[in-house]
């Protein structure tokens, strides 16, 4: 008995290591962008100053690189902020978005689409979701939202808005 206890014990533990491996992986290959970019501007920062250290130019390039180099060093903490953000995600939704769209209105060179949206998760899995649908249809407007915090750890939202697109000729 004590043997089989022992067996399935092990088997339980490789398998917890082994999805935690995958996991790890997976969210390393997912963002692999962010930290390619990261590392890219920690060169090019390491770069400008080791060209300003000893610098013997007129002040006006000091003034010049110096300003360059500030705005890299801003580059680099907003991609740091945005990979943050993105291994920040609590995991997923816990129910599927629901998604309903009515029909469609034209005017003003546009078609618009109202819309109602459901979502539930963990608020961080949550705002995640709206991120992405914001980068995906940057042309939303949410005319109204509802919310409902049904527990610290889950997080309900009833969205109506509209999405738009520009007509085609």
């Amino acid at each position: 008995m004590k043997i089989a206890v022992s067996v399935i014990f092990g088997a339980l533990s490789v398998l917890v290591i082994a999805g935690g491996v995958f996991l790890g992986l997976r969210n390393q290959q997912h963002h692999q962008d962010f930290l390619e970019e990261r590392r890219e501007l920690s060169a090019r920062v390491t770069e400008l100053e080791t060209q300003t250290f000893n610098w013997d130019g007129l002040p006006e390039d000091v003034a010049r690189i110096r300003t360059e180099l500030d705005s890299i060093t801003d580059t680099l903490l907003l991609a740091e902020q945005a990979l943050s953000e993105r291994l920040g995600v609590q995991g997923p939704l816990y129910k599927s978005p629901r998604f309903a769209v009515g029909e469609p209105h034209e005017g003003g060179g546009w078609r618009v689409y109202p819309f109602t949206l459901t979502i539930e998760g963990r608020p961080a899995a949550v705002d995640s979701f709206l991120r992405d649908l914001n980068r995906d249809l940057p042309l939303t407007r949410m005319d109204q939202i509802d919310a409902v915090l049904k527990s610290s750890r889950r997080l309900k939202l009833d969205i109506k808005g509209l999405v738009r697109f520009p007509l085609q000729d």
